[in-house]
Formats: structure tokens, sequence, C-alpha cells
């Protein structure tokens, strides 16, 4: 079994393929498209889910969808791989600029135009470095650049007056390279948008900086929205309003603010009904891609137990991954099958590993068999899965007395000739075997 599935190959041409939408997302992906194709003044989108569910599968999928189907030309640009650079206008604008294959007047005139829009914001936004000056916090990259020495001390109020100085002469200048920056940048999104707007897909961004992640939905909504160029944001909404609180301060209203920056926001849906369950979805297709070709599966009872535990939880896919790589370390370990106390021991370790440490703590270390159950099992719906039901029963079991072990093993329907009494606490050892063999 391997510890991590293959990755999945999603190509610029795969779009909506069904052996990949599993999920069924395609109609919204559709939609989406829809209203792209459709409008030419420039939109700001917002596509939210929760971490670890399939977005960037989502984003990928679509991008493929745009240029099959609708023949809209995307560019794809993955924030978080991005975030190193400090500026995120030269990131996005070096996307675009990459588009441009060749070196006509057409792309010249918007690369001069980016880079005297650089140099504005070099000179304007980034140097307002000098925010403060009043309380004496100057970037000492801000003081080499007013041409004032590192112990400046009474010599900061005349750097302080240059640089005002500076921003009163080349204010208008700085308003004309800026437009002059969008007018090139229409002219190019026309250009390679080929009659149709062109897409610009933003993954990955709630992983990124604060800072980052809002200054690059700031410069978005002012130096880059045009006529025949929209943005996708696709995000985690509640992990960028906690990026502008933690950027302007608790006080402000996150959700007003980011009101100003996204046009019109998109849920990608989840579904974890009695009938479908995208946790069940999800570990269906995982599997198959954990195991080699010709590889007989045992330890059944333990996949079964953990798909209850998904399903119970409502565990992101990330999450899903995270736990079934725990379970192929001690799934590996022997040739040979677990008893059915220790796979199920395995499941709710392996699971408790990935996400509930707490949880890990209640059944290994302090013994607390009913907190334990009622943070691993949060459901009130779930006693009707008998499978549960006798985790719950292993769990209170294991932590017993001598004396309530005993009542136990002759009242529960749980343990019967067919399943091997466990002895001791069958979760500690199992964690203490996990902790021996992790990677």
């Amino acid at each position: 079994m391997r510890i991590k599935a293959k990755p999945l190959d999603i190509s610029e041409d795969t779009g909506f393929d069904p052996s990949i939408d599993i999920f069924k997302r395609a109609l919204l992906g559709e939609r989406i498209s829809t209203l792209l194709e459709t409008t030419e003044e420039g939109l700001i989108i917002g596509i939210d889910g929760a971490w670890g569910e399939g977005k960037s599968t989502f984003s990928k999928m679509l991008r493929g969808h745009l240029k099959k189907e609708k023949n809209i030309t995307t560019i794809y640009f993955d924030a978080f791989e991005n975030d190193y650079q400090k500026d995120p206008f030269l990131a996005i604008a070096s996307q675009i600029i990459q588009q441009t294959t060749t070196s006509n007047t057409q792309s010249e005139n918007f690369k001069k135009t980016a880079v005297k829009a650089t140099k504005t914001l070099l000179r304007g936004a980034l140097r307002v470095g000098i925010k403060a000056a009043t309380a004496g916090i100057l970037d000492e990259t801000i003081l080499d650049n007013l041409d004032v020495s590192d112990d400046a001390g009474s010599e900061i109020s005349t750097g302080l007056d240059k640089f005002l100085a500076e921003k009163l002469e080349n204010s208008q200048e700085d308003k004309d390279s800026l437009n002059n920056f969008r007018k090139e940048l229409e002219k190019i999104a026309t250009e390679l948008g080929n009659g149709k707007p062109l897409t610009f897909i933003i993954d990955e961004l709630d992983r990124c900086r604060p800072d980052y992640c809002v200054e690059l939905l700031e410069q978005i909504k002012h130096l880059f929205i045009v006529k025949n160029l929209n943005f996708i944001i696709v995000t985690n909404k509640s992990q960028i309003l906690a990026s502008i609180q933690k950027k302007y301060g608790q006080d402000i209203n996150a959700h007003l603010y980011l009101q100003k920056f996204i046009d019109l926001w998109i849920s990608l849906p989840r579904v974890d009904s009695e009938y479908e369950s995208h946790p069940q979805i999800y570990m269906d297709f995982l599997l198959p891609r954990l195991f080699n070709e010709g590889e007989n599966i045992k330890n059944e009872l333990m996949f079964r137990i953990l798909a209850e535990l998904f399903k119970s939880n409502k565990t992101s896919l990330r999450g899903i991954e995270k736990t079934l790589s725990y379970a192929a370390i001690l799934y590996n370990s022997t040739n040979n099958g677990y008893l059915d106390h220790y796979q199920a021991a395995i499941a709710v370790v392996c699971y408790c590993k990935a996400e509930q440490p707490e949880a890990l703590y209640l059944i290994t270390e302090k013994q607390d068999h009913l907190l334990a159950t009622s943070q691993i099992f949060p459901r009130i719906d779930e006693q009707n899965s008998s499978l549960i039901g006798y985790v719950k029963a292993m769990i209170k079991f294991c932590l017993s007395t001598d004396e309530e072990k005993k009542a136990l093993r002759e009242n529960s329907q749980f343990f019967t000739h067919s399943r091997e009494i466990p002895r001791g606490n069958t979760f500690s050892s199992a964690a203490k075997a996990l902790d021996n063999l992790k990677l």
C-alpha cells in the first residue's frame, strides 16, 4: 500500500472528465463558464470552499473546460507558490506577459507600461514603509532610498521632507503611468482573448501570507480590472477575512471590506447525507490509487471503520488523505491481517493522529471514554451503524477497570466468540506502533 496516492494528472485540456470529477461539479463549472463567456465588463468571482475540499482540482478542471468547451484563454496562477515575491503586481503582470509569445508592438507597449507602473508603486504604496514615521518606525531600505544614514536620528525629518516633495512632484506622473498601464492591459487582454474575455484563475490564495493575500486582492481591483479581463479567486473565504483582520486590525468589518473586491461569491458544494457522502465517495476513489496493481487488500474492517469516521466528522479530503497515509504505515508493517479489535484501534488512532490529537490523548493517556467517544463521534445519528457501536464499545472496554471489563464481556453484543477480546489498551498499543514506524 502506498503512503501517498498517485497524483491526479490534470492537463490544460482535461476539463470535467467524469473519471476525475467524482463530485459531479461539471454543472457548476458550466454555469461559471457561461457567465464568463457572456460578460466583458471585468468581473472578480470568488469560489469559496473549506481547506482540503478539492478547490485546486476544481479550478484546474475549470481551466480545461474553459479552453476546450468555450475556447476561452485562461491563465492559472498558484498564489502560494508566488507569495515569496514582495509585490503581487509584478507576479500577476509577469504571468500576462508570459502569454504574449511574440515580441510585437502591443506586447512591448504593455511591458513598458508595466515597468512604469512598477516604479509608481515603488515610489508610492510600497514606500509607505515610511508608515508611522512620526513614531520612528522607518524601514532600513526606505532610509537607503532616501539617502539617509543608518544612524539617522535627527536626519529623519529631512528624509521625510524629501519623500513628501517627491510624491507631490510625481503625483500626476504616477496617475498617468497607471492609467496607461490599464489601457495597454485592456488591449493585451483583448488580443489574448481572441474575441472572448481573458480569464485569470488565482488558486491557493488562502495559504498565502496575510499581507500578500490582501495586497493581491487590492491590486487586482485597483489596477487590473479592465474590459475583457475576468478574475476567478479560488479560496477559503473565512481565511481571507482573517487575513484582512490580521493586516488592518480586529476592529475592521472584514466582510464589508472584502465586498469591495469580490463581485460575486460562489460556494463549492459538498454533500454529506444519508444517501450520498463526499467523504465516502472520495475514499472509494482514493483507495485504488493507494494500492499497487494486483495487490490483495487485507484488513477491510479498518477501511470500513475509517469510512464511518470520515462521514461522522465530515472530514476534509486532505484530512482523509493524511489519515490514510498514517494507516498505510501500520498496514505495511505486516504481511498478515490484523485481528478485528486491532483494526478498529488502528482506524481510530490514525484518524485522531491526523485530525483530533486531543482525542488521541483521551484514549491513550487520560483514558476518558465518554469524552473521547463524544469527540470522535459527534453526530447523533451514528448509533444506526453497528460498526460505530463496535468502536464505541471497544473504547469503553479498553479504558475500563477489570471489573467493568468482566461485565462488558458478559453483556455486550460486540464481544462474542467471533471477535477476539482485546487485552489491555489496544489504542495505546496502536499509537505506540505508529510512533515507532512513522516516517
